[in-house]
């Protein structure tokens, strides 16, 4: 800003001075949250909301806006990680950005569909006897389902005199967690 005036002398006075406009305050993100956990089910569903920001500012000092987030990362039955970021560059041409680390749980662990009790044989029975396949799940849908049919494996005879089996059904899922069930037969 220049001040000028002229004495009535005609000497000329003049006034400078120097104003130095400092950019707004950078913006700040809005309702972000850092850190979450969900379960599998959950990333099933799971939509990238966008995030807004504002620097608390009010005319041409205001800096509003919204941004999409970015993910990377994966999961699967196991569990896993993504990594979301916004980011936004403001009429100062700053850049902001914002990530938020999401962890997946693991799928529930499956169980046994109507698993067989012990049971009691004839004879005739035991000669008609075929070990069925039991089925497990976890009742979870899309990448969160965990579903089988598993072979039981018998051990142990009978004869005309009697004797008596065990039939063990064994599964392993893809995260290491195994179940067994166990049916004895007389």
């Amino acid at each position: 800003i220049q001040w000028e005036y002229t004495t009535s002398c005609g000497a000329v006075l003049r006034q400078t001075q120097t104003i130095e406009v400092l950019p707004p305050p950078e913006i700040e993100w809005i309702n972000a949250v850092p850190s979450q956990t969900i379960t599998c089910e959950e990333a099933n569903q799971y939509q990238i909301p966008d995030l807004s920001y504002d620097n608390g500012g009010s005319g041409n000092c205001r800096l509003t806006g919204s941004a999409p987030g970015v993910r990377s990362g994966t999961y699967d039955v196991c569990g896993g990680e993504w990594t979301i970021v916004w980011a936004a560059t403001d009429d100062c041409g700053r850049v902001s950005e914002f990530v938020q680390t999401i962890t997946i749980l693991p799928a529930a662990a499956a169980s046994w569909i109507n698993p067989p009790e012990d049971a009691v044989l004839t004879c005739s029975e035991a000669a008609d006897f075929v070990i069925p396949n039991l089925e497990v799940s976890n009742n979870e849908n899309d990448g969160c389902e965990i579903y089988a049919s598993v072979a039981g494996i018998r051990t142990g005879s009978y004869d005309a005199c009697g004797g008596s089996w065990t039939i063990t059904w064994t599964y392993t899922d893809a995260c290491e967690r195994t179940i067994t069930h166990t049916q004895n037969i007389a």
